[in-house]
C-alpha cells in the first residue's frame, strides 16, 4: 500500500492530493502546494487506484 498504487498520487508531479493543498510563504511571495511524495512513500488514507477493469464491475 504506497503512494504509487494510491487514487489520490498524481506520479506524473509525485504529488498526493488526498487534501487540500498546504499554504506556502517564501520570498517570492505565498502560494498554496499539493504535498510532494515519492512512490514508495504510504499513509493510512490509502485507498487503491480505481482501473476501468474494476470501474467495469
Amino acid at each position: 500500500m504506497q503512494c504509487q498504487g494510491c487514487r489520490f498520487w498524481f506520479s506524473s508531479k509525485t504529488q498526493c492530493r488526498r487534501n487540500a493543498p498546504l499554504p506556502a510563504v517564501s520570498e517570492k511571495g505565498s502560494q498554496t502546494l499539493w504535498p510532494t511524495t515519492a512512490a514508495d512513500d504510504w499513509c493510512g488514507e490509502f485507498q487503491p487506484k480505481v482501473t476501468d477493469e474494476k470501474a467495469a464491475a
